[in-house]
């Protein structure tokens, strides 16, 4: 039996969501909402969706069998559109990044969730992507040997959008949780595509973790790098451009894998090849795991660590580039924030 999907805002991320899960034979687009007018007629005509809605608490309430919400609206409708689906017995809810724009919201969120017993999942849909589920591989096999750092770099700025996936991505990869972050906000220089109440810049800084592991990521405004990641082991390294289906690992030869660091040994260099990056996949690998009994693969709770690194880079800036250690103060759980 086909299962039942609502989703509730058709921007780019709702319209892909449509996209993917017409051409799915276990699904079908039970209903459609967007204030958008012209957006929910458009959709209802080419995915043939006969419930259309302006407001999501109309869908809620018209008792129709929903199996899955999908929420891809922007942040700030996030809490309460994802708090009226858990009260309406909606019992699994993927919802877009970031996870809302505030920590009590979310925080909220959680209370809610563990009382209904609703599965939430986040769409932070790296984790889903096999040439990472690689790289985390290679680590926890000590391939490279100890974890030294991750350097991640993404042109175009949006710290809050584009840097919440990353954020979790390393969480994801590495398994720790960070310590504290020195972070740097540049002047946005561009109109954020989502509307003029929006105020997303870019930023770059350092997320340091246990055992002096440290993450530096560059989303500045002022180069247009494609997603590159570089992991620095102490006895190797691994390099990947997301736009490219191939990683290059760097690692010691077997002889001489156990010489000492101070030990300056030349690398042998590996091609692995990889599958592209399809965002419209990963959503529906999400959805899947979602759907399934299986442990979620990115909850609600990572979806607020994520947040909370990108906060935190936020707070440091404003105190002129000074440490914020985590779990970072609870007055900055009420400050709303307008990313996405």
């Amino acid at each position: 039996m086909k299962k039942n999907i609502a989703i509730i805002g058709l921007g780019v991320m709702g319209e892909k969501y449509c996209n993917l899960i017409n051409k799915e034979n276990k699904y079908r687009i039970i209903a459609i909402c967007d204030k958008d007018e012209k957006k929910l007629k458009k959709n209802s005509i080419k995915f043939k969706v006969k419930n259309i809605f302006s407001n999501h608490k109309k869908l809620l309430n018209a008792k129709l069998k929903i199996d899955l919400i999908i929420v891809s609206t922007t942040a700030e409708s996030h809490a309460s559109i994802i708090q009226d689906s858990i009260l309406s017995k909606c019992k699994n809810i993927l919802t877009e990044k970031p996870v809302c724009n505030s920590i009590k919201d979310a925080k909220m969120l959680v209370k809610l969730k563990n009382r209904f017993k609703s599965r939430i999942s986040v769409n932070h849909s790296r984790r889903f992507f096999k040439s990472y589920t690689l790289v985390k591989n290679i680590i926890k096999k000590g391939l490279i040997g100890k974890l030294v750092s991750i350097n991640i770099q993404m042109g175009g700025g949006k710290l809050g959008s584009n840097g919440s996936h990353i954020t979790d991505l390393i969480r994801h990869l590495i398994e720790e949780e960070p310590t504290y972050v020195i972070g740097f906000i540049n002047k946005s220089k561009y109109a954020n595509p989502r509307g003029k109440k929006f105020f997303d810049p870019g930023g770059y800084g350092i997320i340091v973790f246990k055992n002096n592991l440290r993450a530096f990521i560059d989303l500045m405004e002022d180069h247009s790098s494609p997603p590159t990641i570089m992991i620095i082991s102490s006895k190797g390294r691994i390099f990947f451009d997301e736009r490219e289906k191939k990683l290059s690992l760097f690692t010691r030869p077997k002889t001489k894998f156990n010489f000492p660091i101070s030990k300056r040994i030349g690398f042998i260099k590996k091609i692995i090849k990889c599958d592209k990056l399809d965002i419209s996949q990963l959503a529906k690998n999400n959805i899947v795991n979602l759907l399934s009994k299986n442990k979620i693969l990115c909850s609600l709770e990572d979806g607020i660590k994520s947040l909370e690194m990108i906060l935190a880079f936020h707070i440091s800036n404003n105190k002129n580039n000074q440490k914020v250690k985590f779990p970072i103060t609870k007055i900055h759980h009420e400050k709303r924030y307008k990313f996405a």
